[in-house]
C-alpha cells in the first residue's frame, strides 16, 4: 500500500501498482528538510485532533512537520507524546450508510429509498408493483468497492449491479440471472472498482413486490490517522521510502490528448516535479544511496539486522536498491546480470570507494548464515 494524495481529496492509501498506473503522481511525496511532507500537487500533509488531511500550503504552524524514525514510523513533530501516522484498524467501512439514495418508485412515503441505507433493520424500501423499471441507485464519495451486502425484504427474481465513475456512464459489475429460491440475502464480492455510485436493476414477475431492508457497500478503510507510536499496530504504522528517479506530470495529459491550457484552475502543472532519469553509474547502490538525504538514509542503515558477507568475504551494504525495490539484507531477486536462485547483495559503499582490487565487482553472492547455536551443540 502507498500513501496517496488524489486531486482535491484527503490523503488515503492505495495499492502502489494501482496508484502508479493512474499516472497522476498521487503516490509521489517530497520530505522537506523542514519536516514538511509535500504531495506532488503541492499540498502539505498535516494532522490535528480532527484527523489527517492535506492543506493548500505548508507553513510553520503546528501539526505539519514529520520525522521519519529508525523504526520506519512517521512521527508528528509537534511536541505531542509520540503520535505516528497509522492506517485504520478497521479494514472495511460501509460507504452507503446515510448517503443519498433514490429509486424509480416507492410503494408509499414510509418506504422510500433512504430507508434501505439508514443503518437500521427496522425499516425498508419497497418499489411500487406497477413500476416497470424498478431501479435503485445510490451516490457516495469516490471509493473502491470490495463487497455489496443486501438483505432483501422482498427478493427479486433477478438483478444486475452497475457502477459509475462519473454519474453518467454505467458499467455492469455483477448479475444474478435467476433467484428462483428467493434468497433473502445477497453477499456480492466486487473487484475494488473505483466508483462514485451504484445502481441496481431489479426484475420481478407482474405486480410482485421487491424491496431492500438493508443495503451495505463496503470499501477498504484506507484513511490514515494518528495513534501512539508505542502501541502495537501490526505494521499499520510502517512506512518505507522509495526513491523516484523519473516522473513527468504532463505525460498522462498528453496521452489523453488534453491541452495544458484546458487544465482546470485547481490542477496546475508544477514543472519542478519533472524528474529526469539520472545517468547510469557503475554502482547502482551508490546512485541510490547518494539520492537520499542523511535523514532518509539513517533509518535504512542504523538497524542492520545481520552483517552478511559475500563468498569473497566482502561486507554487504546495509541498504541497496534493485529494480525499484529496497533491500536491507541479501536477496534472491534477479541479480544485476539477470540470473536468480541464489542470495546476493551489493558491497558496502565504503568498500566500493576503496576499490578493493582491480576489477572488483559492485556485488557478489552471499555466504550462507552460520548457525552458531547448532555448532555449539556439536
Amino acid at each position: 500500500m502507498c500513501l496517496v494524495a488524489p486531486a482535491a481529496e484527503d490523503p488515503s492509501a492505495e495499492a502502489c501498482e494501482d496508484a502508479v498506473l493512474l499516472g497522476d503522481g498521487r503516490e509521489i511525496w517530497r520530505l522537506e528538510p523542514s519536516g514538511h511532507l509535500v504531495s506532488q500537487d503541492g499540498r502539505c500533509l498535516m494532522a490535528d485532533s480532527t484527523g489527517v488531511r492535506l492543506t493548500g500550503q505548508c507553513d510553520t504552524g503546528p501539526g505539519q512537520a514529520w520525522q521519519l524514525l529508525g523504526t520506519n514510523q512517521l512521527q508528528l513533530d509537534q511536541g505531542a507524546e509520540g503520535m505516528c501516522l497509522t492506517l485504520s484498524s478497521s479494514p472495511l467501512v460501509d460507504v452507503a450508510q446515510g448517503q443519498s439514495a433514490h429509486a424509480t418508485s416507492s410503494i408509499d412515503a414510509f418506504h422510500s429509498a433512504e430507508q434501505a441505507v439508514d443503518g437500521t433493520s427496522s425499516s425498508y424500501w419497497a418499489a411500487d408493483p406497477e413500476d416497470q423499471e424498478k431501479i435503485f441507485w445510490i451516490s457516495f464519495p469516490q471509493t473502491r468497492l470490495k463487497m455489496l451486502d443486501i438483505n432483501w425484504e422482498y427478493p427479486p427474481d433477478a438483478f444486475q449491479v452497475e457502477l459509475t465513475k462519473d454519474g453518467v456512464d454505467w458499467e455492469p459489475a455483477y448479475a444474478v440471472d435467476s433467484n428462483m429460491l428467493h434468497a433473502t440475502r445477497s453477499r456480492i464480492p466486487l473487484k475494488g472498482q473505483e466508483t462514485i455510485g451504484m445502481r441496481l436493476r431489479l426484475h420481478a414477475s407482474d405486480k410482485q413486490l421487491v424491496g431492500i431492508r438493508t443495503l451495505q457497500t463496503f470499501s477498504l478503510n484506507n484513511l490514515p490517522g494518528l495513534e501512539p507510536c508505542e502501541t502495537p499496530k501490526m505494521a499499520r504504522d510502517k512506512w518505507f521510502l522509495s526513491s523516484v528517479t523519473q516522473f513527468d506530470p504532463t505525460q498522462r495529459l498528453r496521452k489523453a490528448d488534453y491541452q495544458l491550457s484546458q487544465l482546470p484552475e485547481n490542477r496546475q502543472i508544477d514543472e519542478s516535479w519533472v524528474v529526469e532519469k539520472p545517468p547510469e553509474r557503475s554502482s547502482p547502490v551508490v546512485s541510490f544511496l547518494e539520492s537520499l538525504t542523511p535523514s532518509e538514509l539513517k533509518p535504512l542503515t542504523q538497524w542492520r539486522q545481520q552483517h552478511r558477507r559475500t563468498l569473497e568475504g566482502f561486507l554487504c551494504a546495509a541498504a541497496f536498491v534493485q529494480d525499484g525495490q529496497v533491500y536491507t539484507n541479501c536477496t534472491d531477486a534477479p541479480t544485476p546480470q539477470g540470473d536468480s536462485g541464489r542470495e546476493w547483495c551489493y558491497l558496502d559503499p565504503q568498500l566500493q570507494d576503496l576499490q578493493v582490487g582491480d576489477g572488483t565487482p559492485s556485488w557478489g553472492y552471499c555466504a550462507r548464515v552460520v548457525d552458531y547455536d547448532a555448532l555449539r551443540k556439536q
